[in-house]
């Protein structure tokens, strides 16, 4: 409808998962409208889950494999069929990602085992299981334990926990534009996260939640030291990424640091820098900063 309202063209949509429905899908492709868009498919669908299967056993052969980065990723492009319309079908596989889901993903299910004892746990009926489950299990692994009225006992879903477990390390991103390659379409794809993250960054580590401003005039100043901060903010990343400051560092460590530095005025024209400490020092040498710049005559 906006598209409509201000006449919009040559638009290209980097969505979510969560968008994802076919009506959408069909609708962005509509010849009056023609939108590009890359969209990720949610595992739930069935022809998702199927075009996996098929694909999984051929996407871990070393042939489809290729280097993206500093990755090793698998890759297979499939077609996928909405209403008669073909769609291309990008299937991406990281074997390291899918060792560390799988890993982190039965350890969680190891540890809540072991910490309700629900192997030596009789519960009598379903209803409280139900109960109990609620009250113990956190929502997301429901489906991952299940109430054996046999034993009485609490036991590992061994069919949805193999169902998850073949889903990891892998993604799905679905176009209609036919000029994208596996290359072109992760770099797109990674974008839309970087944006995601800086969203994030205004709103948790700035404080953006709330303007709290009573007025429009405060609302719109507030905005815009947060637009000239997240700038500054982006800056330093990007040199801490490229020094890698990141091992050592947080921004907000990183900056706590330089807090400690005080700049004295003596007698109203000349200015002194307190002695940098160890960790300071190579903070400047980092950001190519000199001591002089910032203690020189006013």
């Amino acid at each position: 409808m906006y598209l409509k309202v201000y006449n919009l063209s040559d638009i290209f949509f980097i969505l979510d998962r969560g968008f994802f429905s076919k009506a959408n899908v069909l609708q962005m492709d509509n010849s009056k409208s023609k939108v590009y868009f890359i969209q990720p498919l949610p595992f739930t669908l069935k022809k998702v889950k199927a075009l996996l299967r098929k694909n999984k056993f051929i996407l871990k052969n070393s042939s489809n494999s290729f280097k993206y980065n500093d990755e090793i990723l698998h890759y297979r492009l499939a077609t996928l069929n909405f209403d008669d319309k073909n769609f291309d079908a990008h299937i991406f596989y990281d074997e390291k990602f899918e060792i560390d889901q799988k890993h982190c993903f039965l350890k969680i299910l190891f540890e809540l085992e072991d910490k309700l004892k629900l192997s030596s746990r009789k519960i009598a009926t379903l209803k409280e299981y139900f109960k109990f489950r609620e009250s113990n299990i956190p929502q997301k692994y429901y489906t991952y334990f299940k109430w054996n009225k046999k034993t009485l006992c609490i036991e590992k879903n061994m069919k949805t926990i193999k169902t998850n477990i073949s889903k990891m390390g892998c993604f799905i991103l679905l176009t209609n534009n036919k000029e994208l390659d596996k290359i072109k379409i992760l770099e797109y794809y990674r974008q839309r996260d970087r944006v995601e993250k800086v969203f994030d960054i205004v709103k948790n580590e700035f404080d953006t939640d709330r303007l709290r401003a009573h007025s429009q005039y405060n609302a719109d100043g507030r905005l815009f030291i947060k637009f000239i901060s997240l700038i500054i903010y982006m800056e330093i990343s990007k040199v801490m990424k490229k020094k890698k400051l990141f091992m050592r560092y947080s921004v907000k460590e990183l900056l706590a640091e330089l807090k400690k530095l005080k700049i004295t005025n003596i007698e109203g024209d000349k200015l002194l820098l307190s002695e940098l400490s160890k960790n300071q020092r190579k903070i400047f040498e980092a950001f190519e900063i000199k001591e002089n710049d910032l203690a020189v005559p006013k």
